[in-house]
This record gives structure tokens, C-alpha cells and sequence, in this order.
């Protein structure tokens, strides 16, 4: 859905995607939310997060922190996740991952305004994952292929070396069906490296960050 709301006498345009779990879609709802984010590049991005299922949400905050956008968490649900005995230090984690951290209960109102208002002030996160030493190599050898474009280098890379196919198209689109043929040699050469698949690896990376937190 789409919409509009004034915030400080300056109107905003919102698009609240369907809820997914992951940027690597499997769903339609997955590939239509990675499809806006790559293809409309939204000055914010606001995640809702599951106050009753943080690492889960945690997961995809850390697909989302590789585009490189000013980004929002907003932990929804928390008359839920404080009936289960949850607590959530938001200070703590707005600390770790470098962004400011809401909380609301959207059903009751509680929290929806400070969220409104906090949309003006996202940024980008500073937290990163960091991969096995040859899979940041890859990622830095396919930024520099895609460096005379404007995609967000880390996230699309990422999503070539794990077989995005989505993203193998929408590359190819945007630079040329020639660019595939370095995308599967930089692939299948960091891939000789690993019993694994690199998408198995790359969620490992990722959930060993997410556990940190």
C-alpha cells in the first residue's frame, strides 16, 4: 500500500511492503519488497520488527544494513513481547547497529508519533557483517564492476555470489548480459573454496552477527 502524511509541515510518501522474513526472496511478497527497495531506492528505510521474534527480525536488518540506506527499527507488537517476559534494551541495540530504535504498539497507539517522528532521523548503519576473508574479496571484486552504477555494491553482491537470480536479471539489465559470464567465474572461483554453498555460508556470517546482538 501506498500513501502520504505530513510530519513537520513537510509531506512524506509512504510504501508499507508486504512483511517479509528475508531479501533473498522465496516469496512473492519477499520479491516484491526487494524489487521497490532496488528499483524506487526510498530516501528511509523502516523496519518493523517482531518485538516477540527479535532475531528473526535482526536477520533481515542485516540484508537491509548492506544497502547502504538510512534505516529505521521499529519493534512492534511490545504489549506481546512484555506478556512473554521480553525486554528490550532499545538504547543498547540503537547503539550496536548504529540506528535510531522505536518501539510501538501500533493496535494501541503507543509509540506511532516518536515513530513518525523519527523517520527524519535514520541513517545509515554502521554495523556491518563481516564473511570469510575470500568471500569479501569477491564482494569487493564484483563492487568494482558494478562502480559506474548506482546500485548498493555489498547488498547486490552479496545476492550474486548466494544466486540471486532475481538479481542476476536486474544486474544484466542494467549492465549488459556480458557482466553474468564475471558474475559466475567470481562466483564458481570463491564457491572452490567451500564444502558448502555460499548462500549457506553468507547466512551463517549473518547469523553469528545477529547472535552477538
Amino acid at each position: 500500500g501506498r500513501g502520504t502524511f505530513l510530519e513537520a509541515g513537510a509531506q512524506g510518501h509512504l510504501i508499507d511492503t508486504p512483511g517479509i522474513d528475508s531479501m533473498m526472496p522465496e516469496s512473492e511478497d519477499e520479491k516484491i519488497s526487494r524489487d521497490i527497495v532496488l528499483n524506487e531506492r526510498p530516501d528511509t528505510l523502516a523496519l518493523i520488527a517482531d518485538g516477540k521474534n527479535l532475531r528473526k527480525s535482526l536477520l533481515l536488518t542485516l540484508q537491509l544494513v548492506e544497502y547502504d540506506m538510512p534505516l529505521l527499527i521499529n519493534i512492534n507488537m511490545m504489549d506481546e513481547a512484555r506478556q512473554r517476559g521480553v525486554r528490550i534494551n532499545t538504547e543498547k541495540l540503537s547503539l550496536l547497529v548504529g540506528v535510531p530504535v522505536t518501539v510501538t504498539t501500533a493496535t494501541e497507539g503507543e509509540g506511532v508519533e516518536t515513530f513518525r517522528r523519527a523517520l527524519h532521523s535514520a541513517t545509515p548503519p554502521r554495523l556491518h557483517v563481516s564473511y570469510p576473508p575470500k568471500i569479501e574479496s569477491a564482494i569487493s571484486l564484483l563492487a568494482r564492476r558494478l562502480k559506474d552504477t548506482d546500485l548498493p555494491a555489498r547488498a547486490v553482491g552479496t545476492a550474486l555470489l548466494a544466486g540471486d537470480e532475481g538479481v542476476k536479471r536486474y544486474v544484466a539489465a542494467r549492465c549488459g548480459e556480458n557482466i553474468l559470464e564475471q558474475v559466475e567465474a567470481v562466483a564458481n572461483h570463491t564457491q572452490s573454496a567451500f564444502s558448502r554453498p555460499l548462500s549457506d555460508v553468507i547466512l551463517e556470517s549473518r547469523l553469528r552477527t545477529v547472535d552477538g546482538i
